[in-house]
């Protein structure tokens, strides 16, 4: 006697399928389709209700025993019935469409969540984002992550015929969207021109409606109303961080070296947040300076000894050597400033060990020029910390002695006079912590450790030898302070709220509490906030520079890496279809043998 090496019982499907595969005489059914027939078997087309109610006594087919599909393909029609015996379907976007309208006719929502899980697992491309787009409107379901395939990509939809056969309803989604706001008007004027002229005669009566949503007339005047005009703008930029970050300094968790394609612009009079992307990227470091000269982003390179800059308003860059007073010395730190056609550069030199200097080098910028020839004015002891240019044209430097003393000195360019006003700072560095800063303001400077604020002041018109004079402010505590101009600007750490008051206004109500005015300030990680805070400065910009929404999707995408070669996009689905079903007698889903 034979025994089996398996006490269960053999799949009834695996015979069943054998079955439709030899066209046996017990397929009691036939399922036609134009010329192409083939047989099944009534007991399992019945699991679709559409069948169960076509066999019923009532029906032609009952007394045939044949169905006639005038849906989907020979192709489809297959594999939709052989998943009813346990095949699994090879889906392709080649008949992804006829398979869900069969699912539909079926009457089959298991087959129509197939065709979903597996459209989430597509890989996105320019090709067929939008056929799946359709589905998506067609069978009422989502799938988030085309629609930012489709708004990071909008520049290239735009300019080719994917899109002209969307409905007016989609298109003004995505032209009423803030973040899309870096589509050019003239590209989407082109468009809904290009797709009214693909089917004039239907879509003859849609066109009031679409222009009343996107409402593009409004759109063209406030363009030509601002065409001239400039934007005054508060601009930082955020660099990335290093993966310890939690264990070191802000100044040191910045990556050697990075790439800034763009940056962040509070607009005054919309009072929001914009990308101002820069037409070519900057390569940056940790001690890179990002500085604003009109409508000039200029940067000085420590490697290649350059400044380079570039023009927003002429959309040009440019790029001029540095030829240092002394080039032979070894320089130990630096520190470059550009402000207002004239290049600052702060040296710290190491003759030996003992004798540490820090001289300050100013040469005028020329932006046609070549070369940026520097002149030492003004040399000092102790080893450099910290300096700035305020808008009178005064040059604060911070450094320490061989004492571990902080000196403060103030050049002044107009009239080339050096002020030690060391005695107007009350800050220690006891335990070498240098943590101060130096900013400009109107007519001085504001020198920061902490909470402690010394306001240094130019007296005009007065007869002593250093006519500057000092005011002290305790700041409050969990709050970075930042002073621009006429402006004082504080950063909440725990509440993450930008404020902003002016200098006057604060020495004015000081001791007393100070109102301050709310600025709107875009949610990040900690380390882009504190390094966009950091990086403030003032700047005017012109109307006409590419600015788009501060979360654009095109920017996170080129932030990302696109080139405008990579076409497609894969989005990890975390559910399998090809899971085995509980339900069925076999082991496993088998697949389907058809490829296409």
């Amino acid at each position: 006697m034979d025994f089996g090496e398996r006490f269960k019982p053999n799949s009834m499907r695996k015979l069943l399928q054998q079955q439709v595969e030899e066209q046996s005489q017990v397929c009691d059914v036939t399922v036609k389709y134009g010329r192409w027939i083939k047989r099944y078997h009534m007991h399992i087309l019945v699991e679709s209700p559409f069948f169960e109610h076509a066999f019923e006594p009532k029906f032609q087919e009952h007394t045939s025993g044949a169905v006639e599909l005038h849906v989907g393909s020979p192709t489809t029609i297959d594999m939709a019935i052989m998943y009813l015996y346990g095949v699994q379907p090879i889906l392709s976007m080649n008949h992804i469409a006829d398979f869900m309208e069969l699912a539909e006719f079926l009457l089959l929502p298991n087959m129509k969540r197939l065709c979903i899980n597996w459209l989430q697992e597509e890989e996105l491309s320019e090709s067929n984002v939008v056929e799946i787009l359709h589905l998506c409107s067609l069978y009422e379901f989502k799938i988030e992550h085309i629609y930012d395939f489709v708004a990071a990509r909008l520049l290239t939809f735009l300019k080719g015929d994917h899109m002209l056969t969307l409905i007016p309803e989609s298109i003004a989604v995505l032209f009423s969207d803030e973040r899309l706001s870096y589509v050019p008007l003239d590209l989407r004027i082109q468009f809904v021109t290009r797709w009214i002229d693909r089917r004039k005669v239907s879509r003859k009566d849609e066109v009031n409606k679409l222009t009343t949503l996107i409402d593009l007339p409004q759109m063209k005047i406030e363009q030509e109303r601002h065409t001239s005009q400039k934007r005054h703008c508060l601009i930082t930029y955020s660099q990335p961080h290093a993966e310890k970050a939690n264990r070191m300094t802000l100044s040191q968790f910045l990556r050697p070296s990075s790439v800034l394609s763009k940056l962040h612009a509070y607009c005054f009079n919309t009072q929001q947040w914009v990308n101002l992307r820069l037409h070519t990227s900057l390569r940056i470091s940790r001690h890179t300076s990002i500085h604003v000269d009109g409508c000039q982003v200029v940067y000085y390179n420590d490697q290649k000894k350059c400044v380079y800059g570039q023009d927003l308003e002429q959309k040009k860059s440019w790029c001029s050597a540095v030829k240092y007073d002394d080039p032979t010395r070894e320089l130990i730190w630096q520190k470059s400033i550009l402000e207002r056609n004239t290049c600052y550069f702060i040296l710290t030199i190491d003759k030996d060990i003992h004798n540490v200097t820090t001289s300050l080098q100013i040469g005028q910028l020329t932006y046609n020029s070549d070369a940026i020839h520097l002149s030492t004015v003004f040399v000092c002891k102790g080893r450099f910390l910290d300096g700035c240019v305020n808008s009178s044209n005064m040059i604060a430097i911070l450094t320490v002695d061989a004492n571990v003393k902080l000196m403060f000195y103030i050049y002044e360019t107009n009239s080339s006079k050096t002020y030690d006003v060391s005695n107007l700072t009350d800050f220690s560095l006891a335990n070498r912590k240098y943590n101060i800063q130096v900013f400009g303001i109107d007519n001085g400077f504001s020198v920061m450790k902490g909470n402690s604020i010394n306001i240094i002041w130019y007296q005009q018109g007065a007869n002593i030898d250093v006519p500057f004079a000092k005011i002290n402010v305790d700041g409050t505590m969990g709050f970075r302070y930042a002073f621009i101009g006429h402006t004082v600007y504080r950063w909440s750490i725990k509440g993450k709220k930008l404020e902003s008051t002016k200098i006057l206004c604060l020495l004015e109500q000081y001791p007393g509490p100070t109102d301050w005015d709310s600025i709107s300030f875009p949610n990040l990680p900690f380390y882009k906030d504190e390094s966009l805070f950091q990086n403030l400065a003032y700047m005017t910009i012109p109307i006409t520079s590419p600015v788009c929404h501060f979360e654009c999707p095109h920017c996170q995408l080129l932030d990302r890496g696109y080139t405008g070669q990579q076409r497609s996009f894969r989005h990890t689905f975390t559910g399998n279809y090809r899971e085995s079903d509980p339900d069925s007698d076999d082991d496993c889903f088998k697949p389907c043998e058809y490829y296409w």
